[in-house]
């Protein structure tokens, strides 16, 4: 299963009701407009809906740059820091390091975490060395999730997802996934302006 297709089984469980200025990660607050973005540097990406920036007025070193989603009624549903690339890294004990140290950070301020860290009992990837082709190869999972009932201080409507990833046999990364309250909204708008000049 992927990651992303948990957090979505996570948001499942959440209602949709809160004040959207609650949250405010990398200091993009949730409905930030379009064209708000594209004046901080925003680019679109090739998949509707997104888009790319590289400086965010609240940064953080972890991470390399930053993907946003939102539509034009709605703004931004979704924030995610991508995490600089972590190399020569086969057991992946520094993704693990970097990975630990934001769950750390995330826990002191929402509280406790639902986690996901584990490996298929039929992947061929479980020698030491091979944590991060493991990763790759979507047999092994490092995934923590926050959400309303189940962490202190995360209002109605929101997620987060702190998730380690694998370039390849040796390098990896981490994301940081925020989900606002007006992210189905969003992605209906955003699903509906696909057939848009068809």
């Amino acid at each position: 299963m992927k990651a992303y297709a948990l957090l979505a089984l996570a948001l499942g469980t959440c209602a949709h009701a809160a004040d959207m200025a609650d949250i405010q990660p990398f200091g993009i607050k949730p409905g930030t407009s379009i064209d708000q973005l594209i004046k901080m540097g925003a680019t679109p990406s090739s998949t509707p809906g997104y888009y790319r920036i590289n400086k965010v007025p609240t940064p953080n070193s972890a991470f390399e740059f930053y993907t946003i989603k939102a539509s034009p009624k709605q703004g931004v549903c979704r924030i995610s820091g991508v995490g600089v690339t972590i190399k020569n890294d086969p057991p992946g004990s520094s993704t693990r390091n970097s990975f630990n140290s934001l769950k750390a950070a995330l826990v002191s301020k929402y509280g406790s975490s639902e986690d996901f860290d584990f490996i298929d009992s039929n992947s061929i990837w479980k020698n030491s060395n091979d944590w991060m082709m493991s990763i790759k190869e979507e047999d092994r999972y490092l995934t923590s999730f926050w959400k309303p009932g189940d962490s202190k201080g995360l209002p109605e409507g929101y997620a987060i997802m702190l998730n380690a990833s694998a370039l390849n046999s040796t390098d990896g990364w981490v994301s940081l996934a925020y989900e606002f309250p007006n992210m189905k909204a969003c992605t209906a708008e955003i699903n509906l302006n696909k057939g848009d000049g068809l």
